[in-house]
């Protein structure tokens, strides 16, 4: 559970800051998501912390009917961890420039 709540949390990282950008494969989602309202904008991929919260509650949910156990506990800890991932990718990073 923890490896595919990290793994959650570097797609979702890689997604904000490098899929969406000038010249890559998803740009033009980022011209839509500029026309959106931030509530709306952030967890569709503006916000990095957002999304990776948005996309681990639904990968979670999804691995879980599948399997066909939930747990409201573990849902929320991926979650977290997926967060919490992005966030210690992006104080790497700072820590580096």
């Amino acid at each position: 559970m923890i490896t595919h709540a990290i793994i959650v949390g570097i797609v979702a990282w890689v997604f904000v800051f490098i899929l969406i950008d000038t010249g890559m494969i998803f740009e033009k989602w980022w011209v839509v998501l500029n026309k959106l309202p931030q509530w709306l904008s952030k967890p569709l991929g503006s916000c990095e912390y957002c999304f990776a919260g948005q996309l681990a509650l639904w990968v979670y949910l999804i691995q879980r009917l599948i399997v066909g156990s939930y747990n409201v506990f573990e849902h929320i800890a991926f979650i977290s961890i997926a967060i919490f991932t992005v966030k210690m990718i992006n104080t790497t990073l700072n820590k580096n420039n």
